[in-house]
């Protein structure tokens, strides 16, 4: 499952570098290619959750007030005032 997930990851990393790289690309394909980047980065990020555990690596996670990365709800609740 994890050769798999990565191997779709390192497939849409490709696509999106030459999305990019070509004609500007619509707000229609941004959209679409964050919805999938983000995902991509979901798998990677639980693969290395569990690899992390099985080989008893265990470091906090930091809280979600700690987070550097504003959340989706409270980035869309800026964008609306």
């Amino acid at each position: 499952m994890e050769r798999a997930q990565l191997a779709s990851g390192e497939i849409l990393l490709r696509h999106a570098r030459a999305l990019l790289r070509d004609t500007p690309p619509t707000a229609p394909e941004l959209h679409f290619l964050a919805c999938y980047l983000t995902d991509a980065l979901d798998d990677s990020l639980r693969i290395n959750r569990s690899r992390r555990d099985r080989l008893g690596c265990r470091h906090p996670e930091p809280a979600e007030a700690e987070s550097p990365w504003p959340s989706p709800s409270s980035s869309r609740a800026a964008a609306e005032e």
